[in-house]
């Protein structure tokens, strides 16, 4: 859904909250700046309202945002396969670069990197491989059938809740073949390709297609998608919050309100003290929530 602007932000609220509860709904929300939501309101007439205001809104509405086009249908196409990821992300690779820099973006975008079971990781020490545990590293001189041996050892681990399957072209490696053992891998658990070969994969990514399965270019792209379905899944569990009497000592925090135009009034709670430091150390920590 590509969205500007609400009328009636509680409305929306309670029309979207029980939807998300079955079925993804994503929304790039756009006229976020000064000079977007004057564009916005000349061709709508739509009102700028707090962003901090929607985000709190999607949240607790269960709604996955969007920032770009690019966002809104690869987010969309991965919420249609997977809901859910029950456990660690695990990389399978040939090539070590790519393999660090998604596990790199797990950590960045605060997703687990799963840690095998002493069996997993003795199964594909077996296959001698440069590192045996996560990420899998088969090496350059794998070829197709080494690399569907790991994924199938790695999609046995009960602690792996999805993989992302990383390929780079070499002589020994046949997409087409390490194609196939992702597609027959992907009903046990979710699989994420990033075959990284031009046109030499176009046969391999229709066949993907037909399947509903997306293949990326970028290691770190796939992690933003599994991340899209992270903060899907953590948007249902909200149910609100709750309200005690202040105790003494402990940590300060911060407590404000506001009367949005869209939403109504809003409460903003976090991290605070009531001096400048603390001022200051909202500014650069963000640490606060909006309901």
């Amino acid at each position: 859904m590509y969205l500007e602007d609400i009328r009636e932000g509680r409305r929306f609220m309670d029309v979207v909250r029980p939807v998300t509860r079955t079925k993804p709904v994503v929304v790039m929300k756009s006229g976020k700046t000064e000079a977007g939501a004057k564009a916005a309101s000349s061709h709508t007439g739509s009102i700028a309202g707090s962003v901090e205001a929607f985000r709190a809104a999607f949240q607790q509405s269960g709604v996955v945002e969007a920032n770009s086009i690019n966002d809104l249908f690869d987010f969309s196409l991965i919420l249609s396969r997977i809901r859910h990821v029950k456990g660690g992300i695990a990389i399978v690779t040939n090539s070590g670069g790519p393999g660090v820099m998604a596990a790199d973006a797990i950590e960045e975008y605060g997703l687990e990197l799963a840690s095998f079971d002493r069996g997993t990781m003795e199964k594909v020490r077996d296959l001698h491989v440069a590192n045996f545990y996560n990420p899998v590293d088969v090496m350059g001189d794998a070829d197709s059938n080494k690399f569907g041996s790991a994924l199938g050892i790695v999609s046995a681990d009960e602690s792996v809740g999805a993989i992302i399957a990383i390929l780079s072209p070499t002589a020994q490696i046949k997409f087409q073949k390490a194609g196939d053992y992702v597609l027959e891998l992907t009903g046990t658990k979710p699989i994420i390709p990033v075959f990284m070969g031009g046109d030499g994969i176009a046969k391999t990514v229709e066949q993907f297609k037909t399947q509903g399965i997306t293949n990326y270019f970028d290691p770190v792209r796939a992690v933003e998608v599994l991340h899209a379905v992270e903060k899907y899944t953590s948007a249902r569990r909200i149910e609100g919050v709750l309200v005690q009497q202040m105790i003494e000592g402990g940590k300060e925090v911060i407590v404000g309100m506001k009367r949005d135009m869209h939403f109504g009034p809003l409460i903003m709670f976090g991290l605070g003290e009531g001096d400048l430091c603390g001022g200051l150390q909202r500014c650069f920590v963000q640490d606060c929530t909006t309901k």
